[in-house]
């Protein structure tokens, strides 16, 4: 059975056409459109107007491209941005009917365990800690291949903390020191350790993006992620360098445009979390939160 799924980002949308044999997703379409939801969000404490004329119309594409693809069965998931915006449900009804699409919003919890669930197969020791840094929000999580034993999810995300803090172009080291600094009372509550001889699975698009640039500088083939581990101190030197581009620079590093002007949040959030976590390598993985919504729709939990 053809199968489908959508997640509905702060950031970004992503469509997953795909079927699951002997538990495991073999993708069959992949599409990703940067559309802001929560653009002004952290200011607002709404969805605008703007962010929503962005998306509504990528999710009607993408609802009639899965069809197209032969999708049986289709889910639909929103993240952080639909968990707080204040008009959340005024945009759900403009999904059912402009996007022909009913999209269930995710507790914190629900989220980390489905991402876990898509993206546990690339670590390569168990326990699993994985990582998923989204435009609004960071889940940490930890378990095994087959199951989630503990996650936290905090609120701070590429998107928002680029709002709250980091206002020129490259940033300013008073910023830049303001951002720093408001990570770690985040990860107080994290209690999970990598260590010299765990994996960290690094999800999402920060992640990709960092690693992407990495195995470039490396002249490595980027479809061969999963199969390295990046060290740390790599992962916290890109992180320094992009705060000293301009987003125009960043883009001619080959930087998506829409993921350039938050790259820099993100890439501090992902060094923070590395280093709390005492990890010394990061390892990528293409799995996340669709892949672990097509097995959910597969297993028949999705109703």
């Amino acid at each position: 059975m053809t199968l489908a799924a959508i997640d509905v980002g702060t950031n970004s949308v992503k469509l997953l056409v795909g079927r699951v044999e002997d538990g495991q997703v073999a993708p069959l379409l992949h599409r990703q459109q940067i559309t802001r939801l929560g653009e002004g969000l952290h200011r607002t404490g709404l969805i605008s107007e703007e962010a929503v004329a962005r998306t509504v119309p990528v999710l009607r594409e993408f609802r009639e491209l899965a069809e197209s693809r032969g999708a049986e069965r289709l889910a639909a998931a929103g993240t952080l941005a639909l968990r707080s915006a204040g008009n959340a449900a005024g945009f759900l009804e403009r999904c059912r009917a402009e996007a022909g699409l009913e999209i269930r919003v995710l507790p914190g919890e629900e989220e980390a365990r489905l991402a876990f669930q898509g993206a546990a197969w690339a670590a390569k020791t168990s326990p699993v800690v994985a990582l998923d840094i989204g435009g609004g929000s960071t889940e940490i999580m930890v378990g095994s291949p087959s199951e989630l034993h503990a996650s936290w999810s905090l609120p701070i995300g590429a998107v928002t903390l680029t709002e709250q803090f980091l206002r020129s172009d490259p940033p300013g080291a008073a910023e830049m020191i303001a951002l720093s600094a408001s990570i770690p009372r985040h990860l107080s509550k994290v209690v999970a350790r990598v260590g010299k001889t765990g994996d960290l699975v690094g999800i999402g698009g920060t992640v990709a993006a960092v690693l992407r640039l990495l195995r470039k500088n490396a002249a490595d083939d980027p479809r061969g992620w999963h199969e390295h581990r990046i060290p740390f101190d790599s992962v916290s030197a890109i992180g320094i360098h992009l705060s000293l581009k301009t987003v125009a620079e960043r883009e001619r590093m080959g930087i998506e445009r829409g993921r350039a002007d938050i790259l820099v949040a993100g890439a501090w959030i992902l060094t923070a979390v590395m280093s709390h976590l005492e990890a010394t390598h990061l390892r990528a993985s293409a799995h996340g939160l669709r892949h672990g919504l097509l097995l959910e729709l597969a297993s028949g939990r999705w109703t």
